[in-house]
């Protein structure tokens, strides 16, 4: 994780934090949540956890990540002690989208992601970190 997400960034300082003190700190809002998922999605998938199909393209491998992003965002507002104002779940999905979009933008993180879990013999689709588009108001993909 360290390699995206270093031990001082916004989004390790707040998974460290939520992780500690969800069920007590009242100040965990909308920010700390959206950061905090975009940190838990990366590291789901890193981990493999839930990767049965590995993605072959940019565009599946987003979809991926914020997916995964949205389960974390769901499970920490049910946890949280204080409620989310309205609009804070849009806010974190936001947040985390853009987390993640700059985690991609960033060297050629697409391509080792990728191929994380592909086989040898199966290339994936690499695009240009330039090209990523952020769909940060949305965290899903029609199909």
């Amino acid at each position: 994780m360290q390699a995206y997400f270093a031990a001082s960034t916004p989004e390790a300082l707040a998974y460290a934090h939520v992780r500690e003190s969800i069920f007590h700190d009242s100040r965990i809002g909308y920010q700390l949540i959206g950061q905090s998922a975009a940190y838990s999605a990366l590291q789901r998938y890193i981990q493999g956890e839930d990767v049965y199909i590995p993605p072959r393209n940019l565009q599946e491998l987003q979809y991926i990540l914020k997916s995964y992003a949205t389960d974390v965002i769901h499970s920490l507002i049910s946890q949280a002690v204080s409620r989310i104002p309205e609009g804070g779940y849009s806010k974190a999905r936001i947040i985390a989208a853009t987390s993640l979009t700059r985690i991609l933008r960033d060297n050629d993180n697409v391509a080792t992601l990728l191929a994380l879990h592909h086989p040898d013999n199966e290339p994936a689709e690499v695009t240009d970190p330039e090209h990523i588009v952020s769909h940060s108001s949305s965290c899903h993909v029609k199909a």
